[in-house]
């Protein structure tokens, strides 16, 4: 009793229209809100592919400091870039 089970390949159709759906919370926080979110998810993103996504400080007073850290260092390399 060894079935082996077909794996459909994804359509990529269908895919790109779940995406352009509008989302779930667009309409409890209106459009000017809700996009921010972008811009927000976007900076995470350069901050977690930048310095990683682990910290190495075991308490919280310290993951705190290290995040804080990140953060500084970050922006210091936003305002070089732009001079």
């Amino acid at each position: 009793m060894n079935k082996k089970r077909e794996v459909k390949p994804v359509n990529k159709i269908k895919r790109l229209l779940r995406r352009l759906k509008a989302p779930r919370y667009l309409h409890h926080f209106g459009p000017k809100i809700y996009h921010r979110r972008e811009l927000i998810e976007s900076g995470n993103s350069a901050l977690k592919r930048k310095y990683g996504i682990s910290v190495s400080s075991r308490s919280a007073r310290m993951i705190r400091a290290e995040l804080y850290l990140r953060l500084n260092c970050h922006n210091l390399f936003l305002k070089i870039i732009e001079i």
